[in-house]
Parts: structure tokens; sequence; C-alpha cells
């Protein structure tokens, strides 16, 4: 709390000078700029390392949900009284506190990027930076302690190491990537289930709910759906499609990849509304997600190769 402390102080000395930069760096590790990076590797750059990727990071964020809600540590200003959040923070900063999402995401996806491809000079460098920034910008707008992004960072290494590890024996055999998957929903449907309906600590300040244990239910549904959509996304298109990205001409590969970011840009913006209308809030953030990681695993896949088949 001392850290953070400190950060606030120099915020405040500062005039926020820093906040606004640190406030977009933090992007870096929502769903938007990743899961729009892991799509354009997956159609275009390697599609082996573009899927693991996505099937990394989905497995990484239902592992930090878990940890989440066995821990039910508390916001750090909530901790203590004398944390003051920078308010534009407050909207991605929901749920508990340990570990930090924002940096589970971070590692899931730029760390990873930069050891796959660390041999372009100064491409992990520069990635252990760009994650050291994200964990840091949560520190520094008061909504983290130190040991929620430190926990989030080894967590989402070592699910990286293991996950590599597990995916390359999948592909080595046919059929196991159905195991790995049939492996990978049971175990995720269980681990929704215990986080669905275990007790939750019900805490009041001033009349209101510290954290409200139905917010932290309703988000392991929409983690569920990212993990089931990408896996099952990824069997089927391995199974009926396995489409091809070496020898693509860099002006096929600019349009396959513009045209498919509109339609993923639009469902991350709109889909989970759109379900809302439809469903109950469960089934809608479950939907919400798997629609999008099933898009870009197959249904897209899918489009442009039957478009370059014609």
């Amino acid at each position: 709390m001392e850290y953070l402390l400190y950060l606030q102080d120099l915020r405040e000395a500062t005039n926020d000078v820093l906040t606004s930069l640190l406030l977009y760096v933090t992007k870096f590790g929502e769903y938007l700029i990743p899961f729009s990076v892991f799509a354009v590797i997956y159609w275009c750059i390697d599609k082996r390392i573009g899927v693991f990727l996505i099937l990394s990071c989905g497995f990484s964020m239902m592992f930090n949900l878990l940890i989440k809600n066995i821990a039910c540590i508390y916001r750090p200003w909530i901790l203590d009284t004398r944390i003051k959040p920078v308010e534009a923070a407050l909207k991605y900063a929901g749920g508990y506190s340990f570990p930090s999402g924002h940096t589970t995401i971070a590692v899931s996806c730029w760390g990873a990027i930069g050891v796959f491809w660390r041999h372009i000079k100064g491409m992990l460098p520069l990635m252990i930076l760009l994650c050291l920034l994200i964990a840091f910008s949560r520190n520094y707008v008061g909504v983290h302690t130190f040991q929620d992004v430190a926990v989030a960072a080894i967590v989402s290494a070592l699910i990286l190491v293991v996950g590599w590890r597990v995916f390359c024996w999948a592909e080595k055999k046919e059929k196991r990537d159905l195991i790995l998957t049939i492996l990978v929903s049971l175990f995720s449907i269980l681990l929704s289930a215990y986080i669905y309906f275990k007790s939750y600590p019900l805490e009041f300040a001033d009349g209101v709910a510290l954290i409200d244990p139905y917010k932290c239910k309703l988000e392991v549904f929409s983690k569920l759906g990212f993990v089931l959509g990408g896996f099952w996304g990824w069997y089927l298109e391995r199974k009926y499609i396995r489409f091809e990205v070496c020898g693509s001409e860099l002006k096929s590969l600019f349009k396959r990849a513009t045209g498919g970011l509109l339609p993923l840009f639009l469902l991350l913006g709109f889909v989970s509304i759109f379900c809302k209308c439809f469903f109950q809030e469960h089934c809608a953030c479950f939907c919400g997600l798997f629609i999008i990681s099933f898009y870009i695993t197959f249904v897209y896949p899918l489009i442009f190769s039957r478009l370059c088949s014609e």
C-alpha cells in the first residue's frame, strides 16, 4: 500500500501528467488490441503461433478468474481508504483484485510474441518492456497492488510454457487435438461450476456490498465462452478447413486481415449488447465471447478459404 500511496503522491505532484499516457498503455491489456493481434497473426502471419496465443490467453484468463475467486482479495481502495484510484480506470476494475487480469492478458499476448519472435532484433526486450508498462500502469492508476501484477505475470508465464508443450503434443498425432479440446472443455466447465456455486464473503460499507457476488459469477461465463469457442474453433478448423498462410501475396494477406478485422471490431463492440436482447445475462455473457473466439478461429477462416477456392 505504501508503494501505491507513493505513486498516488507522484500523480498529484505532477498534475497527472503521466496518467493519460498510462491509461492508454493499459488498453494493451484489454480485449480489443490483443484479440485483434491474435487474429491477424493467426490469419496472415503464423497460423500455429496465432492459434496458440488465442488458446493460451483464454485458458490464462480462466485460471486467473479461478485464483481471483478463491483468494477473494478486495481492491486496494477497499483495503485502504487512503488509496484514491483514477476515476477513468474504474470501468475495467470490477470484482476482486488478485491477480491482475490486464497483466494476465499482457503476458499471454505481448510476452509470448516476444518469446516466439525473439530472433527479430529488439523484439523480446520491447515486448518485455510493454508487459512491464502494462503491469505498472495498473499500479499507477491505483487499481492493483504490486502482488496482483507480479503473481499474474508469473502464473501466465507458467501457463505459456506448459501450454506450448501440451499444444505441440496435441498436434503430433491424429485425434489428440480432439482429446485436448474435450479435456480443456470439461476442465473449464468444472472450474466454472465451482466459481459459480461457491460461497462468497458478503461485506457491506454504508449499506452497499463491497463486491457483488452475482457479478463475479457472471464473469465466469464470458471466460468460459472464450475458451470453448477458441478450442472448438481450432479443432474444427484443423478437421475441415486447414487453411494456409505461407505463400500468400502481401496484398492478399492485407485484404484478408482487413476483411476479418472489421467484423471483429463490430463483434467486440456490439455482440454482448445484441446477445442481451435475446438471452438471459448468463447466456449472453457466454455467447458474447464464444462468438468472438469462434469467429477468429473457425468462421472467418472458413469464409476466406471458400472465397479463395472459388
